[in-house]
């Protein structure tokens, strides 16, 4: 054996970036050397229960069940056939000390699966107070399966939480039992299915006001007390709630909050909204004229219009808002999910947002929703975002033609994924195909890797020289997706669409889908 081989330190380099469990698990059995460095890395993270299997196979008794979330499918499911011993306890902890990250989900186990009743035995027989010592991350998808045994992963060390939650019990419960054992929280992420009662609502704030560390925060509502304690963080990352017009806080002056990594509200208004963006910028000094911005890296906003808005055009104060409220020289992703239906004037709507120049991503979405803009227009706003690598907007009204689309890559040298309204016209194609000279001004936009289409053509003859003319212009294009429900470039869905998949398959030096 190589002498490298045998220094500690480079053989957990290596293991750690080893991903594949089957070769860990090979290692872990080739020599006393790589022994514990390859089971360090295979159990450092869990994504389902089969570490339990490294039990003794006479304890589990395994039933086929049908799959509730797929009917036509079959369930391993294994219960055990009695309590752990503690030589078997002893076997199971030398793998659990190791754990620093569970994800756990009945969803996403496949056709293996553990009772419920095996976790509630192990919490009730555990001969530890924490089986899982070192374990860091917490993801538990839905909670409620595996609330009565949560204890059982509750641990000293835990910095990281993140819980799919369906009932108001549910989660009143585990705001009792975290406080006492995880006091250095450092994201705490809750998607909630229910109303949050009054009651719940002071518990969760009391909770989060004990974890004077946290930096990332997904919950369902939030107050100006919970606000009041992020301001003290150093270095927030992600901020993630919902609220209502109604709320206190929004009346409240500058919070203080001077960066964060992700911004994402959702309000019942586009107004409440602006007040939010409003609250939560750094507070200014007294007397001082000087706005004081907000510096976040990604903002993303779902604000439904409505027609009891008191503003006649909110969305353009919601983005003259952003341009208002957020450090211009920090943003580089934007995300607006806008209310279905609405019919967006797209310079008026877009002009505010050209302070941003360090954008990278910017993303407009809005079921059945139209932004009218000229293709000149959008060229103009383009040329104001020289860093962009990604833009994905709703239908744009007129539709871009295949050469406008060449023309936003031009104008966007960076640009990876482009996600305009465009319409594939095969007399563009032919056009671009006959004269040669013609083909050769655009392109070849070598960082480009998908584009999503408005409207492609739905004749299989007109396919193939549409590939043709994308393989030249746009060599390194690895996907290609389409808005129409006809057109989705998904070889299970159409024949239509699994025509576009073989000719992207038979056209040489097109990478495949």
């Amino acid at each position: 054996m190589h002498p490298c081989l045998q220094i500690p330190e480079l053989l957990k380099l290596f293991f750690d970036a080893l991903n594949d469990k089957k070769s860990l698990s090979y290692l872990s059995r080739a020599c006393s050397t790589f022994k514990e460095p390859a089971l360090d890395a295979l159990y450092t993270e869990i994504d389902g229960s089969d570490f339990l299997l490294c039990l003794p196979s006479h304890l589990w008794s395994v039933q086929e069940r049908t799959d509730p979330m797929r009917q036509s499918s079959l369930l391993r499911v294994f219960t055990l056939k009695r309590d752990i011993s503690q030589r078997e306890w002893d076997t199971l902890l030398r793998y659990t000390a190791r754990v620093k990250c569970v994800s756990l989900s009945p969803e996403t186990e496949g056709s293996f699966r553990m009772d419920i009743s095996v976790w509630k035995n192990l919490s009730r027989t555990r001969p530890v107070e924490n089986v899982f010592p070192m374990l860091r991350t917490l993801r538990l998808y839905p909670l409620d399966t595996f609330i009565p045994s949560i204890n059982l992963f509750l641990s000293p060390e835990l910095c990281s939480l993140d819980f799919l939650i369906r009932s108001p019990e549910v989660l009143a419960y585990i705001l009792q039992v975290l406080p006492p054992v995880c006091l250095g929280v450092e994201a705490f992420h809750v998607t909630y299915c229910a109303s949050l009662p009054k009651t719940t609502k002071t518990d969760l704030a009391d909770v989060i006001c004990q974890w004077p560390n946290i930096r990332s925060l997904t919950i369902p509502s939030i107050d100006e007390r919970i606000l009041r304690h992020l301001t003290k963080s150093q270095g927030l990352g992600c901020l993630h709630f919902d609220f209502r017009s109604h709320h206190s806080w929004l009346s409240a002056p500058s919070l203080g909050f001077r960066s964060m990594t992700h911004l994402s509200v959702r309000a019942d208004s586009i107004n409440a909204t602006i007040r939010a963006l409003k609250s939560i910028r750094s507070s200014s000094s007294a007397g001082a004229e000087s706005r004081f911005y907000a510096r976040i890296r990604h903002v993303q906003i779902d604000a439904p219009y409505r027609e009891s808005e008191e503003s006649l055009n909110p969305l353009l104060e919601l983005t003259s808002g952003l341009g208002g409220y957020v450090a211009h020289d920090h943003l580089a992703e934007m995300t607006l999910h806008l209310s279905p239906d609405t019919q967006l004037r797209g310079l008026e709507l877009l002009r505010p947002l050209r302070v941003f120049t360090h954008l990278s991503r910017l993303s407009i979405t809005g079921k059945n929703s139209t932004i009218d803009i000229s293709f000149d227009a959008l060229q103009t706003l383009l040329v104001n975002w020289p860093c962009l690598e990604a833009i994905q907007i709703i239908t744009l009204h007129p539709f871009l033609t295949l050469p406008q689309l060449f023309g936003v890559l031009e104008a966007c040298p960076r640009l990876q994924i482009c996600g305009l309204g465009t319409i594939v016209n095969p007399h563009d194609v032919d056009a671009l195909l006959n004269h040669e000279d013609d083909l050769r001004v655009y392109g070849p936009y070598r960082n480009v890797e998908l584009l999503i289409l408005g409207h492609a053509t739905e004749e299989t003859q007109h396919v193939r020289p549409t590939v043709q003319v994308l393989s030249r212009v746009v060599p390194q294009l690895k996907c290609v997706g389409s808005k129409m429900d006809s057109d989705v470039f998904d070889s299970k869905r159409t024949a239509h669409s699994k025509f576009w998949v073989d000719v992207l398959d038979g056209i040489q030096g097109f990478n495949k889908l």
